[in-house]
């Protein structure tokens, strides 16, 4: 589990909480971290048992670089996704950390094309 110094710099969060932390809305959601910003609405059911959580997440407008992400990941899977550099991204995650369903559409920053999956 990060810990707050393992972020490696602030992280900014605004938007509208409703409920309680084993179960909340996340309205006007808005996450930075580094040059990292995503936006949209996070539905949370079933916390504190991460393994047992019910996640409904709407990315409606993201710009990810990898290198603000790299707290998240153990250094085998970041190695892999570093090469990803910068992208923009939209999409949704609908289940559990192991049993989801998630599509959306992804182009790098400096590319003219896009990727889109389900």
């Amino acid at each position: 589990m990060p810990r707050a110094e393992a972020l490696g710099q602030p992280l900014h969060l605004t938007g509208n909480l409703d409920g309680k932390v084993a179960r909340f809305t996340y309205h006007h959601m808005h996450v930075g971290i580094g040059t990292t910003q995503i936006a949209g609405q996070l539905d949370i059911d079933g916390l504190p048992s991460i393994n047992e959580t019910f996640i409904n997440l709407n990315l409606k407008k993201g710009l990810v670089t990898m290198s603000d992400l790299r707290f998240l990941f153990p250094e085998d899977v970041y190695s892999k996704l570093e090469p990803l550099g910068s992208f923009h991204a939209t999409g949704n995650f609908v289940g559990f950390v192991n049993d989801f369903v998630a599509n959306g559409t992804s182009k790098p920053e400096s590319a003219k094309s896009s990727l889109t999956s389900t």
